[in-house]
Parts: C-alpha cells; sequence; structure tokens
C-alpha cells in the first residue's frame, strides 16, 4: 500500500452530539447512507488514488476509505488502513481512535485498550478520548475504567450535559466498584453509557452471568437485552 507523505496538520472535528458524551471527532461516524449512495464507488474512487503513484492521498481520504470499508464488512481492509495511518500520522490520534472502535467491534479489546491509552498520550486535554479509554476498561479493570472516568470529567470546565453525563457514568462506575449488584450491572447495560458499545454490553452481560446466581427473571431480562443488541448489529 503506497505511503503518503504529504504533511497534514491536526484536522480540526466540530462536536456533533450534546445530549449523549458519544461526540465522535471524526465526520465519517455521522455520514448515513443518504449521504453516501454508492460506499462501493466511493470505495473504488478512494483506492485509485491510494494505488496511484501520482497522486497523493490526504489524511482525509485515508479516514474516509477506513470508514467505507467499515460500512462495508470489509474489517481486515480497515484494519490495514487504520494501522497505515497509525504509522504514518502518529501525532494524530483519530487514526488511533478509529483503529480502537475496530478492535472492540470484533472482541480485541486487549489491544482496543492498548489503542486507546495511546490516544490520550496523544490528546492528553481531550476528555472525549479519556472516555472512549474508560468504556474500553469496562472489559479489563473497573477501578481504572473510574479513575480514567475521573480524569475525563475533570476535563470538562463548563457544567453542561456532558459533565452531568460523565458524573453519573462515574457514579454508577463507583457502585460497581464498591459493591457489585445486578441492579447496577444492569443499570451500565442498558443506560446510555454504551449505547455505541454494542460488543463492551455484550461483555457485561456474559460478565454478570457468569458472576450471578441469577434467577428466571433476571436471566429473561439479559437475555432480551442481548438478542435486542444483536438484531440491531
Amino acid at each position: 500500500m503506497k505511503k503518503n507523505k504529504k504533511n497534514i496538520g491536526v484536522i480540526t472535528i466540530s462536536v456533533i452530539s450534546i445530549g449523549l458524551l458519544f461526540i465522535l471527532y471524526n465526520y465519517q461516524d455521522k455520514l448515513t447512507e443518504a449521504q453516501v449512495p454508492n460506499v462501493e464507488k466511493e470505495i473504488e474512487n478512494l483506492e485509485r488514488i491510494n494505488e496511484n503513484d501520482s497522486q497523493e492521498i490526504t489524511y482525509e481520504e485515508l479516514l474516509k476509505l477506513g470508514f467505507y470499508y467499515e460500512k462495508e464488512n470489509e474489517d481486515d481492509n480497515a484494519r490495514e488502513i487504520y494501522l497505515e495511518l497509525t504509522q504514518t500520522y502518529k501525532e494524530n490520534y483519530l487514526g488511533w481512535h478509529r483503529l480502537a472502535n475496530l478492535y472492540e467491534k470484533n472482541k480485541e479489546f486487549d489491544k482496543a485498550v492498548a489503542t486507546r491509552e495511546q490516544t490520550i498520550k496523544i490528546a492528553p486535554e481531550n476528555y472525549d478520548m479519556y472516555w472512549y479509554l474508560s468504556v474500553s476498561l469496562l472489559t479489563r479493570d473497573f477501578e481504572r475504567a473510574l479513575t480514567v472516568g475521573e480524569k475525563a470529567e475533570s476535563l470538562i470546565e463548563n457544567e453542561d450535559s456532558s459533565k452531568e453525563f460523565i458524573k453519573d457514568y462515574n457514579s454508577l462506575l463507583r457502585k460497581l466498584n464498591e459493591e457489585s449488584h445486578f441492579q447496577s450491572y444492569l443499570q451500565m447495560i442498558e443506560g446510555d453509557y454504551l449505547e455505541g458499545s454494542p460488543q463492551i454490553r455484550l461483555f457485561l452481560i456474559q460478565k454478570v452471568n457468569q458472576d450471578f446466581d441469577l434467577n428466571e427473571k433476571e436471566k429473561k431480562v439479559l437475555k432480551s437485552i442481548k438478542n435486542s443488541i444483536l438484531e440491531n448489529e
């Protein structure tokens, strides 16, 4: 794959969500089928640019190509693009962020956590990257997830809906750290906190099934949530 040596500055991305903290920092996440009616054609055009030695493909175009591959469930190709981005543009966190999302999608949680650790090194003042890391850490270390979540909260200067959202998330995580209860896990799984992280929700459902002596009603509730998640994947 041709390497792009063009010097591209860090892209400024606008906030696209205030109701939830899942504020995405690349415009690809806002694209819909209506906006991109022919994804295959878009991929074809971008691949042509990427393979053309006489034409440089930009950082933004590589991000688009990776995103389109994901839409077509071509995860191996998307991974290759994101890995190229993290090597060619090591100091831009968006490539790392997209790669971590892909790792989570494929249940490679250790890799997702390690990759998100890189985003906060690159963007230490970006509270969203701490938020995403905290969510990833729910698959590995609840105590560290809380520490990172508290860091995200501290980086938000204004008392707005985003800060309240993280405060509520951290409050629930403290409950889970202090004393695990089925209802607290259920609140985390069902709540908006993991709205954009279906594989982490499924991971927590599996954890609850393994760690708790559930009654039939509780098992039924979890099964219903799991089926709903799988239907929407």
